[in-house]
């Protein structure tokens, strides 16, 4: 069997892994954790077409246009699904050279059965077009469009491109100003040009995006609310505490444990066990981000730590795994190939 045809057998296993969990979080979300898998919070406002509420104005040009009034209706929920597996498949067929045939099945493994991804694989929300960003992102960068020499520019297809994702997902800023920086870096004059219009333009359309920052101090998990949950007078200590805890938020935990702080989650029973998991995944993915990064780093050099921009800016704004989910394949990849490497290291010792 060739290569080509054992990664088609994968992803069908991954489709049908896919389809069973989604299908698992859609039955038992109301029941478990007292909420509909197509709770989104901000849709309200994005059907509302009020612009003076913050960004993504081209998601909610899109929704009125397409007459989507809700986003458990079958229209989204089918643009959503298909979307989703369509991203997914790209990461497959993106990141199956760099892992073994048992790397790249417990990659797929991974991918079908990560929890909070099946929760949004139906939910048709801006997260999608941010998945569609760092995919795009990520194919420049493994294919070399930032290095060689005569692609080193800026095509009218990409900045368009880039403009319809970022209209879509205002955050997608963080990856489109570094695009257009790194195809431009030969002519430097014509790249502040380009950003500072680009950057104009999507301040122009988000009105008020920016200043919904002034929101992030009355958050749980701010250096006040760490150091009276943990008794810290100190200011660095309490710091490098916060920093901490917002890695693991970001790559573990629900925008609940965000919102409402920890001290709910700290009883037994079921909080207690929620909070286990969140735990556990943060760990494991952030572990499992380190790897895929520190991988892409030695493979491609100082371009590839662009794709921490927005990393950066998630946990100092609104620090959940929600916002994690476009770069939940490369954590993934991390793990899958650390698996790689120690049964590798296993048969040299054992030979």
């Amino acid at each position: 069997m060739t290569q080509l045809l054992k990664i088609k057998k994968l992803i069908l296993y991954f489709l049908i892994i896919k389809i069973l969990i989604t299908l698992v979080f859609f039955f038992i979300m109301e029941p478990v954790f007292n909420q509909s898998v197509f709770k989104y919070n901000d849709f309200g406002k994005y059907s509302t077409l009020n612009i003076e509420v913050g960004g993504n104005i081209g998601y909610r040009l899109l929704i009125s246009f397409l007459g989507i009034s809700n986003i458990g209706e079958p229209l989204p929920i089918f643009l959503a699904f298909t979307l989703n597996i369509l991203v997914d498949i790209g990461w497959i067929y993106l990141l199956y050279k760099h892992l073994s045939f048992r790397g790249l099945f417990l990659f797929i493994l991974m991918l079908g059965l990560q929890p909070y991804a099946a929760v949004y694989t139906l939910k048709f929300t801006t997260i999608i077009f941010a998945k569609i960003a760092l995919l795009f992102f990520c194919r420049e960068l493994f294919y070399g469009g930032f290095n060689k020499i005569k692609q080193k520019t800026l095509t009218l297809g990409e900045f368009l491109f880039w403009t319809f994702l970022t209209f879509m997902r205002t955050a997608n800023v963080f990856s489109a100003v570094p695009y257009f920086f790194l195809k431009l870096r030969n002519h430097p004059l014509k790249a502040i040009l380009i950003i500072i219009g680009f950057i104009c333009i999507m301040y122009l359309a988000s009105p008020n995006y920016v200043g919904d920052a002034h929101e992030i101090p009355n958050l749980p998990w701010s250096l006040n609310y760490v150091k009276e949950l943990l008794g810290i007078e100190n200011n660095f200590i309490a710091l490098l505490f916060t920093v901490v805890f917002r890695v693991l938020l970001l790559f573990g935990a629900r925008e609940k444990l965000l919102g409402e702080g920890i001290e709910q989650f700290l009883v037994w029973g079921i909080p207690g066990l929620e909070l286990s998991v969140y735990l556990f995944l943060g760990v494991v993915q952030l572990v499992g981000f380190y790897l895929a990064v520190r991988f892409f780093f030695q493979q491609y050099g100082v371009v590839s730590l662009v794709i921490l921009i927005p990393i950066g800016a998630y946990i100092l704004t609104y620090p959940q795994q929600r916002y994690l989910i476009p770069f939940i394949p490369i954590c993934l990849f991390g793990l899958a190939l650390g698996f790689d490497n120690m049964a590798k290291n296993f048969k040299k010792l054992k030979y």
